[in-house]
C-alpha cells in the first residue's frame, strides 16, 4: 500500500511539472525547425525548442528554407531550389524521403503551411504575374486558388488552429496589410490598417492572437494583436537592434511564430550587413534573448504544434 501511494504521488508530481512547464516556460517537448548557413549553404536544421540538440537535416547544394511542420511532427514541408527554384517539397522530419509537392506547376510556389488536420497545405504561387494563395489536397493533389482578386498579390498564409480560417498578407489596398478569410477563400476581413507594411502573420495555439512583422516608420518590429484585429501592440520597438526596412527580403527574415503553449514568441532579426539570429521572448515582449546564436545566419523558425 505504501508503495502504491508513493507511485501515485510521483505521477502527480510529474504531471504537475509538465503542466507548469507548458504554462510558464518554453515547452521542452516541442521541436524547432529553422534555416541556417552554418555549413556554408542554406539548409534546414531542427533542434529542441530551447535551442539544444541541433541537427542538420538537408544537404542539398542549393537553398532549402521556409520549413513548416506537419501537425503530428513527423514531416516537414519546405521551399527549395531542387526543381528549378522556389518549389515546395515534403520530407520526413529527419530529412529523408524528399518528394515534390506539386508535380506540375506554372511558375514558382513557396511558403507552405500545413493545415491543422494534415490534409492540405496552403502556399502562395505565381498567377498571371502576381502572388496568389492556393491550397492543395495532399492525398489527391487537387489545388484550389483561394485569393479572390486579380491584379494584386496575396502571400504568407497561416491556418487558424481549428482550420477554419487563414490569415495572410495582401497588398490589395496599397500596402501590405494582414487579412483573414475562410479556408475556402470566402468572408475576407481586413485586420490591420497602417501607413506602413504588416506581414508574415502566425496564429497562437488558442486561436485568440496573431503575431506578425510590422514596418513602423521604416523600422521592422514584431507586433501582436487579437485575432479579430483589436489590441494591436508593438512588442519589440527596435529591440534587439535597429532593423531598417529597405527590401521585401528583410520583411521575410522576421517570420515570428508562437511556441506551442502560446506564451512565447520566436522570430529572427538581422540585416544584410549583420548576422541574422533567432530570438525568443514572452508574448508581452519581456525576457527577450537569443535562442540560437551560432555566429552564422539563422532564420525562418517553425515550431511543432504537438507537445
Amino acid at each position: 500500500m505504501k508503495t502504491l501511494i508513493i507511485t501515485i504521488i510521483s505521477i502527480f508530481i510529474f504531471i504537475l511539472i509538465l503542466f507548469l512547464s507548458s504554462k510558464n516556460k518554453t515547452n521542452i517537448f516541442s521541436k524547432l525547425a529553422y534555416v541556417s548557413n552554418t555549413e556554408g549553404n542554406w539548409d534546414i536544421w531542427i533542434c529542441n525548442v530551447d535551442g539544444s540538440n541541433k541537427k542538420r537535416i538537408t544537404t542539398y547544394k542549393g537553398p532549402d528554407y521556409n520549413p513548416s511542420w506537419s501537425p503530428d511532427g513527423k514531416k516537414i514541408a519546405f521551399t527549395t531550389y531542387r526543381w528549378g527554384g522556389h518549389r515546395i517539397g515534403i520530407m520526413n522530419s529527419d530529412g529523408t524521403n524528399v518528394k515534390r509537392l506539386l508535380e506540375i506547376s506554372n511558375g514558382y510556389n513557396l511558403d507552405p503551411e500545413w493545415s491543422p488536420d494534415g490534409k492540405h497545405i496552403a502556399y502562395f504561387a505565381e498567377h498571371k504575374g502576381y502572388w496568389q494563395i492556393f491550397k492543395v489536397n495532399i492525398n489527391t493533389g487537387k489545388t484550389v486558388r483561394l485569393s479572390n482578386i486579380e491584379n494584386t498579390s496575396d502571400r504568407s498564409p497561416s491556418w487558424s488552429p481549428d482550420g477554419k480560417k487563414i490569415a495572410f498578407q495582401s497588398v490589395r489596398d496599397g500596402n501590405w496589410e494582414i487579412y483573414i478569410m475562410n479556408n475556402d477563400g470566402s468572408n475576407l476581413t481586413r485586420l490591420t490598417k497602417n501607413d506602413y507594411d504588416d506581414f508574415m502573420p502566425s496564429w497562437s495555439s488558442s486561436g485568440k492572437e496573431i503575431v506578425y512583422g510590422a514596418d513602423r516608420n521604416r523600422q521592422l518590429d514584431v507586433c501582436i494583436m487579437k485575432s479579430n484585429g483589436s489590441e494591436q501592440q508593438n512588442i519589440t520597438k527596435g529591440r534587439p537592434e535597429s532593423l531598417r526596412s529597405n527590401s521585401e527580403s528583410h520583411k521575410d527574415d522576421i517570420t515570428p511564430v508562437f511556441t506551442s503553449n502560446g506564451e512565447k514568441i520566436i522570430w529572427s532579426s538581422g540585416t544584410s550587413s549583420s548576422t541574422k539570429k533567432i530570438y525568443i521572448m514572452n508574448k508581452d515582449g519581456s525576457d527577450l534573448r537569443p535562442l540560437l546564436n551560432s555566429g552564422f545566419n539563422e532564420q525562418f523558425p517553425s515550431v511543432t504544434l504537438n507537445n
